[in-house]
């Protein structure tokens, strides 16, 4: 991942390889996600893995309508 700047995972059909993701962050580097709930509770669980602090991920979720 870049040092300074954003870089975007879009998977589909697939799952992102999130232990890979997370194994390849830089210390200080803050995650964003914008997914369902499982997405999200996914990357809280690889983050706490990889000693992420909490204060570095930022959720948001989207929830298809009916």
């Amino acid at each position: 991942m870049a040092r300074s700047g954003q870089c975007s995972c879009i998977s589909l059909g697939s799952r992102l390889d999130l232990p890979r993701l997370f194994a390849d962050l830089e210390p200080g580097t803050h995650v964003y996600t914008c997914g369902p709930a499982a997405l999200n509770e996914a990357v809280k669980a690889a983050a706490e893995r990889h000693q992420v602090p909490a204060s570095q991920l930022h959720f948001e979720q989207f929830i298809l309508g009916g």
